[in-house]
């Protein structure tokens, strides 16, 4: 398994001279955080859906689990179910204001926090922000590679595999107007 290794990308707050901050780590995936004892002894706050909760059931008697989940039946039951108790459990809706994320953190003396690396809309830089300024580690699950069957920067491309020939000039009918595209 693959060890887990610092974030090339920077605290949203830092100056592009500044090194990237050492607490903020990011690892290719859930089995290669859960091999290691990154996570051994540590108040761990889990910010990384239900669906992945039950990967975390065995580490409930080696760390002291928190997860941050949405207010939902399903998320709930799939919580208990991986061994979470309801007094480590927080149901909550994003985007979460940096004040409520840093106030939780700090209520249940979060050591580390695990979170999908999901860029901006996440809230991927808010958790980056409080991670730095509580020096709390941020353990980031990177994004899965995925191998497209065909891919390309070019539209007359696209459209040529969408619509399975030649797209030197498509019509598009709009309502009642009609639009040419030359491509």
């Amino acid at each position: 398994a693959a060890s887990p290794t610092p974030s090339a990308s920077p605290a949203p707050s830092a100056s592009p001279a500044s090194p990237a901050p050492t607490n903020i780590l990011t690892v290719p995936d859930y089995p290669s955080l859960l091999a290691g004892d990154l996570l051994a002894g540590q108040r761990v706050l889990l910010t990384i859906g239900y669906r992945a909760l039950t990967l975390f059931a065995p580490w409930q008697s080696r760390a002291t689990l928190f997860a941050r989940i949405l207010p939902s039946a399903t998320a709930l039951a799939a919580a208990q179910a991986a061994g979470f108790e309801p007094k480590r459990l927080i149901a909550v809706r994003p985007p979460l204001t940096p004040a409520f994320e840093k106030a939780l953190w700090q209520q249940w003396q979060i050591t580390t926090v695990v979170a999908k690396a999901s860029g901006a809309a996440g809230g991927e830089p808010v958790k980056h922000q409080i991670a730095q300024m509580l020096g709390i580690r941020l353990v980031l699950i990177a994004r899965p590679m995925v191998d497209y069957p065909q891919m390309t920067h070019q539209l007359t491309e696209a459209i040529d595999f969408a619509i399975g020939g030649k797209a030197e000039s498509l019509s598009i009918g709009l309502d009642s107007a009609s639009v040419n595209l030359s491509l």
